[in-house]
């Protein structure tokens, strides 16, 4: 059975991946949590612990909708990547869960936002 940190939410959320400062890759979240995410994507992993940064994309696409995330790999399999966010401490945490409630609301249709801003989506 697995022990986990965090509860994984699936949710669908556009991402970006880098490798040294340079976009390598895009991909979408199958599910988050405030650890670590799983993405859908076609970009092979050579070892794993790469680091990686995950930018986060929305809808309305302006620069400032944009949060960047440093993560490293877990583990990959064919289709995607594990990925566990790289933090310092437990303080770090507060920070990626609102950027991912952020990413989250900023993803879904106006009519969806009421469902959303309920505790489905809540990384904390």
């Amino acid at each position: 059975m697995e022990k986990r940190v965090s509860r994984r939410i699936p949710v669908v959320l556009k991402l970006l991946l880098y490798n040294d400062g340079l976009p390598v890759a895009i991909g979408r979240t199958r599910n988050a949590s405030k650890c670590g995410l799983f993405v859908k994507t076609d970009y092979a992993v050579t070892a794993p612990l790469q680091p990686l940064e995950v930018e986060l994309l929305s809808k309305r696409g302006t620069p400032t909708d944009r949060r960047r995330l440093r993560a490293f790999v877990a583990h990959s399999e064919e289709g995607g990547l594990g990925l566990q966010f790289d933090v310092a401490d437990e303080a770090d945490y507060p920070a990626i869960a609102t950027a991912l409630e952020y990413a989250v609301v900023q993803s879904l249709p106006i009519s969806r936002l009421p469902r959303a801003l309920g505790k489905k989506y809540t990384f904390r």
